[in-house]
């Protein structure tokens, strides 16, 4: 008889709902953080042209504590083994080929899978009744009763369910969080980077406004801007629809960049050419330009 039995069921879901993980381990989880993290850009547009400014209530941003207050490892190995410890109330068990598949509660409906859970609702706790009930319709199966104060623990259960030991899956778990952390850790290292290398950028071309700094490019023609020229813009009473070209992340020319911002802004758009070597880069520009 093929028995499917709730994997983890003691533990009542606790890492999901602590830790914020689930206990198998998706090996895919790495790639699927960098696909939520992360952009391809291809002459993509910067929908910041379309924001229009407003006020912000900052003290209620002062107020939320946006840091991840997760468990560390040893901690989570210590709710485990406490939430192992503790008693389950369970008067009885059905068992097939020498695993737990369905337990009778003290003041609780029975739970687990497959019809021998439903021979423990009719019998109504009755321990007679269960056996009777059990002989007639699943012969190969077992019953075991539990007086008080000799309940199964948390733990006991676990390996009733399983049958491999309680010890093992706390260090399996705590294992794999250890290591999921260190993946987690490694990309967070890898993500910061490429921030500072993309931020160290040189900006060999940059654009003023009336000698203030409106946006830069760097060689390959990936452009930066942002608010400076958005708050220009806006001075004047003009379109947010015409700065959309000057807000495409990449594939410009510096030269056709600079005649789009004569076009939109008219005198007092200036370039500056600088070598790489000598260039400000991405994030000092950033400053003036964000």
């Amino acid at each position: 008889m093929q028995i499917s039995s709730e994997a983890y069921g003691i533990l009542d879901t606790y890492r999901q709902n602590k830790y914020g993980k689930s206990n198998q381990v998706n090996n895919d989880q790495t790639q699927e953080n960098k696909k939520k993290t992360s952009f391809t850009i291809k002459d993509s547009i910067n929908l910041v042209y379309l924001v229009k400014p407003k006020k912000q209530d900052l003290s209620k941003l002062q107020s939320i504590d946006i840091s991840q207050n997760g468990f560390t490892a040893e901690q989570y190995e210590q709710e485990l083994r406490k939430s192992g410890e503790k008693e389950t109330h369970i008067t009885a068990a059905i068992f097939v080929d020498d695993k737990a598949v369905a337990f009778q509660h003290q003041d609780e409906e029975p739970s687990g899978y497959g019809p021998e859970k439903d021979i423990l609702s009719k019998a109504g706790g009755d321990p007679e009744k269960i056996k009777q009930l059990l002989n007639q319709y699943y012969p190969n199966a077992e019953v075991r009763f539990f007086a008080d104060g000799q309940q199964p623990t948390r733990a006991q259960k676990f390996e009733m369910q399983h049958g491999y030991s309680f010890n093992r899956f706390v260090n399996e778990q705590v294992t794999q969080m250890r290591q999921d952390d260190f993946k987690n850790k490694m990309y967070k290292e890898e993500m910061h980077r490429r921030k500072v290398l993309f931020s160290q950028t040189p900006q060999t071309h940059v654009f003023t406004y009336n000698d203030k700094v409106i946006a830069s490019m760097d060689k390959t023609g990936f452009v930066n801007v942002g608010q400076a020229l958005l708050k220009i813009a806006d001075d004047k009473g003009i379109d947010r629809k015409e700065l959309k070209e000057l807000f495409r992340l990449k594939g410009h020319n510096a030269d056709e960049y600079q005649a789009k911002l004569k076009d939109v802004f008219g005198y007092g758009a200036e370039l500056k050419i600088h070598d790489a070597q000598s260039a400000p880069t991405r994030g000092e520009l950033s400053k003036l330009i964000k």
